[in-house]
């Protein structure tokens, strides 16, 4: 059986976290940018340093170690999950504002 994200995210009636990455691998903004626009309740996060495991990498002058670094953190503890993911869920949960918003965090 197949989904489609869009269509699924839109049946939603409740307030919806869409928390993006820049340096992910899998995932880019576009496919978050496209759930943001099915949901007039959702508020969309995006994350300047996190990737696709929810991990902060690091700007590295050197694009190739950049992205080694990143491809390690799937399986290397030594990687910390990104504080500003914390905050936001922290924030998403318990706050009473539910009212859909554009975030971009870390520029």
């Amino acid at each position: 059986m197949s989904y489609n994200p869009e269509k699924e995210i839109a049946k939603l009636k409740i307030p919806v976290a869409i928390i993006q990455g820049k340096k992910d691998l899998q995932v880019d903004i576009n496919d978050a940018k496209k759930l943001y626009n099915g949901n007039p309740k959702t508020h969309l996060y995006w994350i300047e340093d996190m990737n696709h495991v929810l991990k902060t990498i690091s700007k590295n002058e050197d694009e190739k170690q950049e992205k080694l670094d990143n491809q390690n953190s799937y399986i290397s503890p030594e990687y910390p999950i990104s504080q500003e993911l914390v905050k936001i869920v922290k924030n998403f949960v318990f706050t009473k504002e539910k009212e859909p918003k554009t975030i971009i965090l870390g520029k």
